[in-house]
């Protein structure tokens, strides 16, 4: 039984390893690219969006919409899409980093997590639209909450309260 050889080309053989040693090479900058995604998640990198966004609600005493948020960065010169922004705005609510208040006149506002000592109540003026915190001593709260779990047989996990009425300046 005589064994056959198929003559292949040194071109073919050239070709075959380049593509195996290319699949190597892509399969290397993927891993490095999801190595340096890793990383950059650990360290806390962000974007110069993100900082801006996290920046200014750090300087707001309140909850503020994300048109004042976009306004005052829009201010500092940094440029963005609206679409960017919103993703931005998104995923720091779902890191914890900022929290959304959902008001009685229907515009959302945000406030930084990170800079509020407790969870805390908001008072919205139906006149002037400018909202305050409510100061409430957590005894309070923490009675509301027990009450509010024993009466309606529930483990609250998530609260937002938030008042609406009219401030001492539009009152008079």
């Amino acid at each position: 039984m005589a064994l056959h050889y198929k003559q292949v080309s040194l071109d073919k053989i050239i070709n075959t390893l380049a593509i195996i040693s290319l699949s190597y090479y892509l399969s290397f900058i993927k891993l490095h690219i999801s190595y340096m995604s890793q990383k950059i998640k650990v360290k806390g990198y962000k974007t110069v969006l993100r900082n801006k966004i996290i920046e200014t609600l750090e300087k707001t005493s309140y909850p503020i919409s994300a048109t004042e948020i976009s306004n005052i960065i829009n201010v500092s010169e940094v440029k963005f899409n609206k679409s960017s922004f919103y993703r931005q705005l998104q995923a720091l609510i779902v890191e914890n980093i900022v929290q959304l208040h959902s008001f009685s006149d229907g515009i959302n506002r945000y406030e930084n997590t990170k800079t509020q000592k407790q969870h805390h109540p908001h008072l919205l003026c139906s006149v002037c639209k400018i909202n305050k915190c409510v100061i409430i001593s957590k005894n309070d709260l923490n009675l509301i909450i027990k009450n509010t779990e024993r009466e309606n047989n529930v483990k609250i996990t998530n609260y937002n309260i938030n008042f609406a009425g009219i401030c001492k300046q539009c009152s008079t």
